[in-house]
């Protein structure tokens, strides 16, 4: 042996459920399959992709918030479940995320998420590559309220340090705001 500790092949969360990490080369894999479709196909597809997980994990983390602390998720205040969830995402590699109620009032929710590794994974500068994790958010706050949501990447933090942005809305407050489809709100536009 070489003296080091040699995985057990499964790793598991707090409750015991399975949890599977998934590095750059997943990503890489994922991406090169749907880059064939054209880009709206693909960026609709994935940000399916990524709504659906954010609900599985949002679920996943209220099992565990249910287990520590004796209340769901969407028993607690907003920012506290917000914070729990971000939490999550850190475990994973997936960077963190602050929301920003400042939009409020049109209906929307601002996302700042930092560290995100997809565009530094998959680096063209070109196309979009946070649609999985627009659609996080969107499955996120879906869960949260209790409604359909959907999100859009308005800026991406492809600079080191740089936080990506998204608007989580419904489809029909967002309609217009997808790149190439309107001039999304910056962040004096808000």
């Amino acid at each position: 042996m070489n003296g080091r500790a040699t995985p057990h092949g499964r790793l598991a969360d707090a409750t015991g459920l399975p949890v599977t990490i998934a590095n750059e080369d997943f990503w890489r894999a994922l991406y090169s399959l749907w880059r064939p479709l054209p880009l709206e196909r693909r960026r609709e597809a994935l940000h399916r992709l990524g709504r659906e997980w954010g609900l599985l994990h949002a679920r996943r983390v209220d099992r565990l918030a249910q287990d520590q602390h004796q209340a769901t998720l969407r028993e607690v205040e907003l920012q506290i479940a917000l914070e729990r969830l971000s939490d999550s995402l850190g475990t994973l590699g997936l960077g963190r995320f602050d929301v920003d109620l400042s939009p409020h009032q049109r209906g929307l929710i601002q996302i700042h998420h930092h560290d995100c590794p997809l565009p530094e994974i998959l680096g063209a500068e070109e196309e979009p590559w946070c649609d999985p994790v627009a659609g996080l958010h969107a499955g996120f706050l879906s869960y949260l309220s209790g409604r359909q949501l959907a999100a859009v990447e308005i800026h991406c933090g492809r600079a080191s340090g740089e936080a990506c942005r998204f608007l989580v809305g419904t489809e029909s407050q967002l309609e217009g705001l997808r790149p190439g489809e309107g001039t999304a709100p910056g962040p004096d536009r808000d």
